[in-house]
């Protein structure tokens, strides 16, 4: 059975930490650095499960994303949530249902969008780091737009940096879509880079990444 798909206010979810089920990636989450990722972006980047028990609606997996989306200022006014219930039992609390292949056809894998990123580190990072990460992006960056072919997706265009007052998160935004493609392992053979050599990565977007291989 296909799970059941709706839109919930994140304000209306119920965290018991008894009746929590962490998946792999909320277990990857570094608070903080996911809270100014959604501060920033208005939007998470998983799907929680959802129980239903009684009137209440209890989160399974997806904690740390249901908690930035209610803790961010103004809190989220909706997440995509998988529900461990019947679809007839989500209509009845009056939830907007919808199904995955609608979500597809709203953000098809192969239409190009504006994605912010951030990085996080470990510490704050001098400005010859801060160059040779922005740097080392570009770099990224011009390569994959140019061989869209070899590395697969589409870049089509890059902005600024901007570092927090920190200097030690930096984001920007570039456009592309998200297809698979060697473009992933390229970046993530960047981060380790920047880890090995620049600074002690703490977070990608949120998420801190295993880097050791």
């Amino acid at each position: 059975m296909s799970p059941v798909l709706a839109k919930v206010d994140p304000l209306q979810i119920v965290i018991d930490r008894g009746l929590l089920k962490p998946t792999d990636w909320d277990l990857k989450v570094v608070f903080a650095d996911l809270i100014a990722y959604v501060q920033m972006t208005r939007l998470i980047k998983a799907t929680p499960i959802l129980r239903c028990i009684g009137e209440t609606l209890v989160v399974k997996s997806g904690e740390p994303f249901v908690r930035a989306a209610q803790e961010v200022n103004p809190p989220l006014s909706e997440v995509v949530c998988s529900f461990e219930c019947t679809e007839e039992l989500v209509q009845s609390r009056g939830l907007t249902i919808v199904t995955a292949s609608e979500m597809l056809s709203q953000h098809p894998t192969d239409e190009t969008y504006d994605a912010i990123e951030m990085l996080a580190f470990t510490r704050s990072l001098t400005d010859g780091e801060r160059s040779a990460v922005e740097r080392a992006l570009s770099c990224f960056f011009n390569d994959v737009r140019a061989s869209p072919a070899s590395y697969g997706g589409n870049y089509a265009s890059m902005s600024s940096f901007i570092w927090d007052s920190q200097q030690s998160k930096v984001t920007w935004t570039w456009r592309r879509n998200d297809q698979v493609g060697p473009h992933t392992l390229t970046f993530l053979n960047l981060l380790r880079d920047f880890d090995r050599h620049t600074a002690p990565l703490s977070s990608w977007n949120g998420i801190a990444i295993h880097l050791e291989t």
